[in-house]
């Protein structure tokens, strides 16, 4: 009887490493599965945000200026809204280094359109460290800054500008 129970008391704990086993290749497909679940989520999240675009055009001449000024070196910031829905409290964001310069609000973008702003280098600047970043609220309600690199940042909630540039 003794010979019987410990052969049976062995079959158990095999089976009990094959079931150890088999739960954990379950936890590991459940943590992936939520994992793939998250992404997903911030990939629609982010869908409307990363179809926003802003770049800069950057010159020396007087031709976004009035007639007659000296030659200055200015850069044209564009923002252009490609998703299908519309994008409000649109603002773009100048900076030098890393110090706001100014801000022109543009909102709303309708899907499909674009606004943009022309500002002249301040005097004895080195004309690199000036730019402009966008700003703007999508159709969740969710507010963005997108540089003309490309990086795409969620703002919290009661950092929106002015609160940051």
């Amino acid at each position: 009887m003794l010979k019987v129970q410990s052969g049976q008391l062995e079959e158990q704990r095999k089976i009990n490493t094959e079931l150890t086993e088999v739960l954990q290749l379950q936890a590991t497909e459940l943590r992936e599965s939520i994992e793939e679940r998250k992404r997903e989520t911030e990939q629609r999240r982010r869908a409307q945000a990363s179809r926003v675009f802003i770049w800069e055009e950057r010159g020396e001449d007087e031709v976004n200026f009035p007639a007659g000024s000296p030659p200055a070196p200015w850069v044209t910031a564009y923002v252009v809204n490609t998703s299908q829905q519309p994008v409000y409290n649109v603002i773009i964001s100048w900076h030098l280094g890393h110090r706001p310069e100014g801000r022109r609000h543009l909102s709303p973008l309708m899907p499909g359109t674009e606004g943009k702003d022309t500002r002249s280098v301040p005097p004895d600047t080195d004309p690199a460290i000036f730019g402009a970043v966008a700003f703007f609220r999508d159709a969740a309600g969710v507010t963005w800054r997108t540089r003309p690199d490309g990086q795409l940042d969620e703002i919290p909630a009661g950092q929106e500008p002015p609160h940051t540039w």
